[in-house]
């Protein structure tokens, strides 16, 4: 029986450009409710993605300086230090090819909008069910 080896996901433009090729993309998480960050890390980990979870924007702030390799983040848009809105520029100025998927709550029509001239390649409506999430993270790491 001939096993064939595991397939490397590759991104469609040059690493020179600030991807890196690898097994398991890596997600950056922000979401402030530790029930539903747990919920979110567990799904995406058994999708096969690396994952890097905080609680906090001074947290996701701080995963974004230290870590500089993410493929794509999730960030909740209300956090209680901020909003998504205050992270997508650091995480632009770190790595501009990285992609954000902000997932809101938020009723106001303005939302999205404000989202995507901030950068975010797209956002999700709460609750989010596992198949939307991993729909939506997937589309944004092949972005």
């Amino acid at each position: 029986m001939n096993e064939e080896s595991p397939t490397k996901w590759v991104p469609d433009i040059p690493a020179s450009l600030g991807r890196v090729a690898r097994a398991k993309p890596k997600i950056l998480v922000v979401e402030d409710m530790d029930v539903v960050l747990e919920m979110y890390l567990r799904t995406l980990k058994g999708a096969g993605y690396d994952v890097v979870g905080c609680p906090t924007k001074a947290e996701g702030i701080e995963a974004i300086e230290q870590h500089r390799d993410f493929d794509a983040a999730l960030l909740d848009f209300s956090l209680p230090d901020g909003t998504a809105l205050d992270l997508i520029p650091v995480l632009l100025d770190n790595k501009p090819l990285t992609k954000a998927l902000v997932v809101t709550g938020q009723d106001d029509e303005e939302v999205p909008a404000q989202l995507m001239s901030a950068g975010a390649h797209g956002y999700i409506q709460k609750p989010v069910e596992d198949a939307s999430l991993l729909a939506g993270i997937g589309a944004t790491v092949r972005a």
